[in-house]
């Protein structure tokens, strides 16, 4: 009996394994539960080692977040200022300043330049690579930089005493064409157009390419461009200067007045010298009766003289003296070089009709400081010439007072005509 129970027993067992004996029948046989208590009851032998470490990674971090709050902030090196970050002073920035041109040495290569901002004079070379830039901006050879101009002035980073670049600078402005400058030395100041500008002493000044004082500035005739950064004036240049006018032998003329162009009146009265704006003037000068005009060209920082003796009474009332009876042929004798003539014109004399060759002259030098004549009308003194006259004429030498008067006829010279009445006129 207990062997059938066996049997029985046995062949259970050997039925379900027949039955659920494949790999996925006997992984049905566990439920889901089972699987869950099976797997929780493994255990990984490394998760306490991962766990440690974690931990350990985690306080590690956080320790070094808590310390970075406390660190001083690392300072950067101020690299514009010329700092080395490794502690040595060094500059890190090419040498640059705003500089007036006051000499260009084309031989040498070198320019001289007034530092506007330092207030010095400073000497720098250029070569082949140096750029210079034009008011427009195009390239230019050092050759024709304008003295006066103010530019920025940039050197090489590794020789601050070559100039790398040269040009107009945005930070500079300019006002042209100022003819109602207001100067107040004491303050400092300049008024512009209306506004204030504060100066230094040692302003630099250009007047024909040369560096002057503020004093010898002649705001009520000169013009100026004027250059500055900000409200500071750095530059102050004369583009259009004075001159002086000189009246000479004006005794007869005293009282009277003198016209220059438009733009002067002045009573003529000891001394007779007037200070203008350089340029070319009809200048007039009147007294009753007695009157003279001329145009006249004044050049700036020289004197011009307006000789008023061939206006004077003597010139206007005095008939011309009768000359002594002495009629001789003068002869034409080389130019001295050199010799210096004082050029007069036929033009100024009324009434007279001459046919004249502009492209030639009459050249009278002798006798020295004679006084010449033409047909009656006073001339000047000798040496002197003018344009020669074509036709025939009458000239007068008044030397030692005498007088001593001479034919001419245009047609005996070919070009030139030189006159020497010296040896006529000097026993």
């Amino acid at each position: 009996m207990s062997d059938q129970q066996d049997t029985k027993k046995n062949s259970g067992l050997y039925e379900e394994r027949r039955v659920y004996g494949t790999r996925k029948q006997k992984e049905r046989l566990n439920s889901p539960q089972d699987g869950k208590k099976q797997q929780g009851k493994k255990k990984n032998p490394n998760s306490n080692v991962i766990f440690i470490l974690g931990m350990a990674v985690l306080m590690l971090l956080i320790s070094v977040g808590i310390a970075g709050l406390f660190k001083k902030p690392e300072v950067k090196p101020n690299v514009s200022s010329g700092a080395d970050p490794t502690g040595t002073e060094t500059d890190e920035k090419p040498r640059s300043f705003l500089g007036v041109v006051l000499k260009v040495d084309k031989e040498e290569k070198k320019i001289l330049i007034r530092d506007v901002e330092a207030e010095t004079d400073v000497e720098v070379s250029y070569d082949g690579a140096s750029k210079f830039y034009g008011k427009e901006g195009s390239l230019i050879t050092a050759g024709v930089l304008r003295i006066g101009e103010l530019l920025r002035f940039t050197c090489k980073d590794r020789d601050p005493e070559t100039i790398a670049v040269a040009n107009r600078s945005d930070e500079v402005w300019e006002k042209a064409k100022i003819d109602d400058l207001e100067i107040f030395p004491d303050e400092n100041r300049m008024v512009i157009r209306n506004q204030n500008y504060k100066y230094s002493d040692n302003l630099c000044i250009m007047n024909n390419g040369k560096q002057i004082g503020i004093s010898e500035l002649l705001p009520t005739a000169d013009r100026y461009t004027i250059r500055g950064k900000g409200t500071t004036v750095l530059e102050v240049e004369v583009t259009i200067g004075h001159g002086t006018l000189a009246l000479a032998n004006y005794d007869d003329f005293i009282g009277g007045l003198v016209l220059v162009g438009a733009r002067y009146a002045f009573d003529i009265k000891d001394p007779a010298n007037y200070v203008v704006r350089e340029g070319e003037y009809r200048v007039e000068a009147s007294y009753g009766r007695l009157s003279g005009a001329e145009t006249i060209n004044i050049t700036r920082d020289t004197a011009i003289v307006f000789d008023l003796a061939p206006y004077s009474k003597a010139a206007v009332y005095t008939p011309t003296p009768t000359p002594e009876i002495r009629i001789a042929t003068p002869t034409p004798t080389p130019l001295p070089e050199g010799f210096a003539f004082k050029n007069l014109s036929l033009k100024k004399l009324e009434n007279m009709e001459y046919e004249l060759d502009n492209s030639h002259a009459i050249y009278v030098y002798g006798p020295f400081k004679g006084d010449l004549y033409i047909d009656g009308y006073y001339l000047g003194t000798i040496p002197c010439d003018f344009e020669k006259v074509m036709g025939e004429a009458e000239l007068t030498v008044i030397y030692n007072n005498i007088a001593h008067t001479f034919k001419y006829n245009g047609a005996d010279y070919d070009g030139d005509a030189i006159l020497d009445y010296t040896s006529a006129c000097v026993e």
